[in-house]
């Protein structure tokens, strides 16, 4: 399903879906439904740092474990949660930042 969303995985708060068809966005759940394949891009204005924080502050709200993070910029955040593992990727190009949130089993 193109554009999925799910509750667990919010977008910080002036990110855009990017519509790049290149980038195509995507999500789906295995036959089980406890694992989900899940990739969405999104693009902004807003820093990269204060969209770092936002997300190591905000997803472990709903159920993730902060496991790790890496670079500055570009910068990648891991979390964990259940069978799930959530790299967020974060990037300055061109003067705007680019998010990719990337959701999969462990």
């Amino acid at each position: 399903m193109e554009d999925a969303t799910f509750e667990d995985l919010p977008a910080a708060p002036g990110l855009m879906p990017d519509k790049d068809p290149v980038t195509k966005n995507y999500g789906h759940r295995t036959p089980s439904g406890t694992i989900r394949e899940y990739r969405q891009h999104y693009s902004s204005e807003r820093s990269l740092e204060t969209t770092k924080k936002w997300y190591e502050d905000t997803f472990p709200v709903h159920g993730w474990k902060h496991t790790g993070s890496e670079g500055t910029d570009p910068a990648t955040l891991t979390f964990e949660k259940k069978a799930e593992v959530v790299t967020v990727s974060l990037k300055t190009d061109r003067g705007r930042l680019q998010v990719m949130v990337h959701v999969t089993g462990k």
